[in-house]
């Protein structure tokens, strides 16, 4: 039976009160829970932990606005950064490689014969996925032969990936080629996924958490936005009706437009034992805040993506999108305009600004 409870945030923990005497009846450290399952179609959502197997099940109304503030808590309370996963189906316990608690060594990963790490191995089998199915004449008609369908065994993989590897990323200084490869077919599927009106939720938020985990990385980072029909995907997906489709567009906009390197990613080096500020090493391109400026000029001279970043307070007054995609969106102006100024140039945020003031009055609300 349904048990009425009062949930409080405070520094560190989430606590259930009783509703009458408010006293704690449970405190649940933010540093416990692994991932947040928002259940579509009703107003249900369920913790999970780190440890155990055990999850929590609540009701609410608000749902949205709880699991908003519970991810904004548990981003900015964590000492390594680290940031709350909401999906909408539970978490695939069997298909991860190590206990949830468990970390991988990065520095154990790299050998002699190159990257092995859990995210990279996950890495070469989405390109050989890619490289096998879409291919034309022999390869392609033995694929149709043996029963793939490249969209439902690439999505799976993407899963498997999703499931292994921590939301903060691969390893930082994995291969370029091995990113470039996975990348290939992901944004392809990506971009059918986003033609298609409606986009199907599920599929769309496993391939965005895929992207993210790999736009994480030194070259992902870099070479994300320069494959063919990316930015259109992006447009036509931070205008979808589902939300955490657009929560999950808005995060890996914020991974390319606000570069953050995670230690327990960056661990290692590079595959070959090399350092990343070796010139035979990094990027000739640009160092990270010009290939930060670089992105923020492809996202943001797209004039229909800036109208639905910007158009969500339209529909949150409206009541036609909830918290999550706004604080989404927001957190990707956000760092446009204010914390990640320093690789804005001044006509972005110009144009940023002016898109923004007709919005005034829901801004200041």
């Amino acid at each position: 039976k349904p048990e009425r409870r009062i949930l409080a945030l405070v520094p560190s923990a989430l606590l259930e009160l009783d509703p009458t005497s408010l006293t704690v009846l449970t405190s649940i450290p933010l540093c416990s829970l692994f991932a947040v399952i928002r259940h579509p179609g009703s107003f249900q959502f369920e913790l999970e932990f780190v440890h155990g197997t055990h999850q929590r099940l609540y009701s609410c109304r608000d749902r949205d606005g709880v699991l908003a503030a519970l991810y904004d808590a548990v981003g900015t309370t964590s000492s390594d950064k680290s940031t709350l996963e909401i999906s909408s189906t539970p978490s695939q316990t069997g298909l991860r490689l190590l206990p949830r608690f468990a970390v991988e060594d990065m520095t154990e990963s790299s050998s002699f014969f190159g990257d092995s790490s859990i995210g990279a191995c996950f890495l070469k089998r989405l390109a050989a996925v890619g490289k096998y199915t879409i291919g034309s004449g022999i390869r392609a008609g033995a694929a149709a032969g043996r029963g793939f369908c490249y969209g439902d065994s690439l999505v799976s993989i993407a899963a498997e990936f999703n499931a292994n590897v921590p939301l903060a990323g691969i390893q930082y200084h994995t291969k370029r080629s091995v990113v470039l490869e996975a990348l290939k077919p992901l944004v392809v599927q990506l971009q059918t996924v986003a033609a298609c009106q409606p986009p199907a939720p599920r599929t769309a938020v496993t391939l965005l958490q895929c992207l993210c985990r790999i736009a994480s990385s030194f070259y992902g980072f870099r070479e994300l936005l320069h494959f063919p029909n990316v930015l259109d995907s992006l447009r036509l997906l931070i205008v979808a009706e589902d939300e955490l489709t657009v929560f999950w567009t808005a995060l890996l906009l914020q991974r390319v437009t606000m570069h953050t390197i995670v230690a327990s990613a960056a661990a290692g080096g590079l595959p070959d034992g090399s350092s990343p500020v070796d010139g035979e090493t990094t990027d000739k391109r640009a160092t990270n805040g010009e290939a930060e400026l670089n992105n923020k000029r492809m996202l943001f001279s797209q004039g229909m993506l800036v109208t639905g970043l910007v158009g969500v307070l339209g529909r949150f007054a409206d009541r036609k999108a909830g918290p999550l995609s706004l604080m989404g969106n927001l957190q990707v102006l956000e760092g446009a305009i204010c914390s990640h100024r320093h690789t804005t140039d001044a006509a972005t945020v110009r144009f940023l600004v002016d898109h923004l003031v007709p919005h005034y009055d829901s801004l200041t609300r």
